[in-house]
């Protein structure tokens, strides 16, 4: 017997991660997310262990222009990924470093996430 339930190749990282992110539980999890930071415009919000993005525009037009957007990664494809996904929105920055060991000085984000 097969299932169409697993995969039967092991996919791409940045893709599964997108994919899972588009489902109905996914985008209920990010609206959810979102609510619950309770970001306002002009903070600035950290997201630690930003994988390749995902969640950055998101949260960059959640402190609008006038805010910023921190990730950091210590996966240098993942945060190459995110930088290139986040090109052109001037209020990201993606930083490569350990999370337990933030590339930040201390008080600098409003708020934070991470999951």
């Amino acid at each position: 017997m097969t299932s169409s339930v697993f995969e039967t190749i092991t996919p791409d990282a940045f893709a599964y991660l997108d994919r899972v992110a588009s489902t109905d539980p996914g985008r209920s999890y990010k609206l959810r997310m979102l609510d619950e930071l309770a970001i306002r415009a002009g903070e600035t919000v950290l997201d630690l262990g930003c994988g390749p993005g995902t969640d950055l525009a998101a949260l960059a037009d959640a402190v609008t222009g006038t805010g910023t957007v921190i990730g950091v990664d210590h996966d240098r494809a993942s945060a190459d990924a995110a930088t290139d996904r986040t090109a052109g929105r001037g209020n990201v920055t993606v930083r490569l470093g350990d999370i337990h060991e933030l590339p930040l000085p201390d008080d600098s984000a409003d708020r934070a996430r991470t999951d």
